[in-house]
Order: structure tokens, then sequence, then C-alpha cells
């Protein structure tokens, strides 16, 4: 019994944290911070591409860029275009923009099919704080 648990167990974490290639679950998430003073921080991460501990030490192999008030990259090092989202953080309305997407309201900048491209609205485009979650 115990080694049929530990089996479940072991095929569970695969499934939820498993390669790129994989039908794997979680491949990366990232919470970026805009203090007022920087182009945009990544202070909490996690990459499935990456071994521990450089998984999970912020940056991750990511790169937040601000392009102007609440408009962020993140440039994930890997194909994200073509991968579900999931964003949340501060009470603002996000708007998610991939190379492939083409969603009217996208600021119109250009990123590649390894970025996603943040935009978040209070009353107008504002900075927040946010996390991304990729599947």
């Amino acid at each position: 019994m115990y080694r049929i648990l530990k089996s479940v167990m072991l095929f569970s974490l695969l499934v939820i944290c498993g390669t790129l290639s994989s039908e794997a679950q979680l491949k990366a998430k990232a919470t970026v911070y805009y203090s007022g003073f920087s182009g945009g921080k990544i202070i909490k991460c996690f990459n499935s591409t990456l071994a521990a501990p450089a998984n999970t030490t912020p940056p991750c192999g990511f790169t937040a860029t601000r392009f102007g008030v609440g408009d962020y990259a993140i440039d994930f090092g890997f194909k994200v275009s073509s991968r579900f989202f999931s964003v949340g953080g501060q009470k603002v309305v996000y708007r998610l923009c991939t190379s492939t997407n083409g969603m009217p309201g996208c600021a119109g900048t250009t990123v590649t099919s390894n970025q996603l491209e943040v935009i978040s609205y209070y009353f107008g485009v504002a900075d927040s704080k946010f996390y991304v979650v990729v599947f």
C-alpha cells in the first residue's frame, strides 16, 4: 500500500511539474513588482526548465521589462505563445498579449513567442503588482 501511495505521489509531481514537451500543468510562474524606481522586478518565481535551486531563485531565468505605465513584457526564455495563462494580483483588470493573439487593445508593443505582455488597468492604465502562471 505504501509503495502504491508513493508511486501516485511521484506521478502527481511529474504531471504538475513536468518538462515543456510533456502534458504537465505548471510550466512557470512569476510575481512582478513595479516600485516606481525599477523597470519591473521579479520577486518570486518558478521555472520548470531549470534545475534546483535556480528554478526558484529570482529571476529564475525570466526577464521583466516595463514598456510604459502598466505595460510589461515577461520573457520566459521558452515559447509561451501557445500556452494557457492565469494572471492576478491587485484589484485591477489585466489584458494579456502574445506574439500570436493580436488582441484588440494590446499596446502594439512587439513581443516574441517567448514573451507575454501584461497590461494593467485601474480607471486607466496603471502600474500594479501581479503574478502570472504559465500552463
